[in-house]
């Protein structure tokens, strides 16, 4: 075995620390003991609890590494970059309730967004993603203790630790990179190229799955119990193993897993990771996850260009809904949304990642399909 993922079962907030505590002793803490400044990243695309990681659980790794760590002298921070370029994370940690974690454990806040000037880094090997932004911070650690909350996603079919590093590219730089690569496939190969700079990095995953969102996710799908978090030192394999937990093979259905391990930049095949804890045949789910919009997939490998056209991914606006916050404009990187005074869509512009759907507060927009003006090429 070449990865070890612990998996701990808990139904409870109220228990997180302790199942923390037990993830952690199964996988090892030397490596936190060794760390002289640690960041913790959260997944906080937008202030929607459903789409975020728990302030429960941030704060259940706190206190765990202080108590690991008593008597040392060390640094931790907590930050990321959200997808909705209208706030700051600190104005999403406030409404999700982490700044009063924050504040309560003394862990230092850092802003990725316009505290100090980001770091551009190059990516050797990468094939779309040459190089990008990062977060001076995120350069700056010895260890990154990463907090993805298990979710699908729309174009990258699932969300957990490998995505979960999207966020440590500031402002801006996330929209304009995801016009590298805005197919499924192509998006996986980006995701796949910012990764192998985060995995010569000193890496720990703490996954919060008490929960998870399936269907058209990261931040519109149906929530559903699991009851696990999952815990280890490769990225990829916490992610593999959590993709199996919810009834998937991430070697088969999750392209950027599959991308990760061919490059060997981590392990994704089961029967090479060492699971520790409660078994997976305990925890898996017996009706799978509703991966999102697998029907279009489907459809396209089978009949090609011309079921692309007519099945391809595309916004669609639910008016009911909308509250003309302008995010979804703020964000496109192809500026393709203009307010009028709803979003109104150039689909000529349109790159089809979806990072409008994405970032919606109020699930106003929605996965459509392009239809018959697709065929004619007008959508």
């Amino acid at each position: 075995m070449n990865a070890t993922v612990s998996i701990v079962r808990t139904t409870e907030f109220s228990n997180l620390r302790e199942a923390v505590q037990s993830c952690l002793s199964l996988i090892g803490t030397e490596r936190i003991k060794n760390a002289k400044s640690i960041l913790l990243k959260p997944n906080c695309l937008l202030d929607k609890k459903i789409a975020a990681s728990s302030p429960e659980l941030i704060r259940s790794i706190i206190e765990v590494v202080q108590h690991l760590k008593k008597g040392q002298d060390f640094k931790m921070f907590i930050g990321d970059s959200p997808g909705l370029l209208a706030k700051k994370s600190r104005a999403i940690f406030q409404n999700l309730g982490i700044m009063d974690v924050i504040q309560a454990t003394g862990v230092t806040y850092v802003e990725f967004d316009g505290s100090e000037p980001p770091v551009q880094v190059q990516i050797p090997g990468g094939v779309r993603l040459k190089e990008t932004l990062i977060a001076k911070i995120v350069e700056d650690v010895d260890l990154i203790i990463n907090i993805p909350k298990l979710k699908t996603h729309i174009l990258s079919i699932y969300t957990g630790a490998i995505k979960n590093y999207w966020g440590t590219q500031p402002g801006g730089t996330k929209p304009r990179n995801h016009l590298k690569g805005t197919s499924t496939e192509t998006f996986s190969e980006v995701l796949a190229d910012l990764y192998s700079h985060f995995a010569k990095k000193q890496n720990l995953v703490i996954m919060e799955a008490l929960e998870g969102m399936e269907g058209n996710g990261p931040s519109s799908g149906k929530m559903r119990p699991i009851n696990v978090i999952l815990g280890g030192y490769d990225p990829v394999a916490v992610d593999a193993v959590s993709v199996a937990v919810v009834g998937h093979d991430s070697m088969q259905e999750v392209p950027h897993l599959r991308i990760c391990t061919e490059r060997n930049l981590g392990i994704g095949k089961l029967d090479e990771i060492a699971i520790v804890g409660t078994p997976l045949s305990e925890v898996q789910l017996t009706k799978p996850f509703r991966f999102p919009n697998k029907q279009i997939a489907w459809a396209s490998g089978l009949f090609g260009p011309l079921a692309y056209r007519f099945t391809k991914k595309i916004p669609s606006l639910r008016r009911s809904k909308c509250t003309r916050c302008g995010n979804c404009a703020k964000i496109c990187p192809g500026g393709a949304i203009q307010l009028t005074p709803y979003p109104h869509f150039n689909r000529k512009k349109c790159i089809q990642c979806l990072c409008c759907i994405e970032s919606c507060p109020s699930e106003a927009l929605q996965v459509g399909m392009a239809g018959v003006m697709g065929l004619l090429g007008l959508q």
